[in-house]
């Protein structure tokens, strides 16, 4: 059921869009029933425009743009460079990160607790994880196009932004 509502068009960046067109529909339902109109034809063209333009229209409207959006950016993806974005990943991770041992805490990404003495990598938010977690959780995925990973626990942006190679670069947060 809810994965009809993942629908690019029920995005939070089209709510202005959604609310524009609830608010047109409350006030048109308003004109509609507090202004009567003199004739049954006219009620009835006013109520078959009203369905059409007002009800079926934007909402179709609204998620053919949405999709066809979302599909431009996916065939973008597409012509991102991996092994360019793994590269820069790994000197990121090289300079902006560092190891250290740690006696207590537990890992956010497996759960587990840090064994007395053992190494974590300790991220520029100063949040802690296994090495091995870490890595499989960042280096195996790429981020979304003109995104860059985040840190699992406080959602701060990590490593570079992967952007496509029809630009030819990619930019270092």
């Amino acid at each position: 059921m809810l994965s009809r509502f993942r629908h690019p068009a029920f995005s939070r960046k089209y709510l202005p869009i959604w609310i524009s067109w609830i608010i047109l529909v409350l006030l048109f339902t308003a004109g509609i029933f507090f202004f009567p109109s003199s004739g049954t034809n006219l009620r009835l063209l006013v109520s078959f425009v009203y369905v059409f333009a007002l009800l079926l229209l934007p909402p179709i409207i609204i998620c053919w743009y949405a999709r066809r959006k979302a599909n431009q950016q996916r065939r973008q993806l597409g012509t991102a460079s991996p092994e360019e974005f793994h590269d820069e990943w790994r000197n990121w991770v090289k300079s902006k990160t560092f190891m250290t041992t740690v006696d207590e805490g537990s890992c956010a990404i497996c759960l587990s607790d840090y064994s007395p003495g053992q190494d974590v990598r300790v991220l520029a938010c100063k949040h802690k994880f296994h090495p091995q977690c870490f890595d499989s959780c960042f280096e195996e995925n790429l981020p979304r196009l003109g995104r860059c990973h985040k840190c699992p626990l406080c959602r701060c942006d990590l490593g570079p932004v992967l952007v496509s190679s029809e630009s030819d670069a990619i930019s270092v947060m």
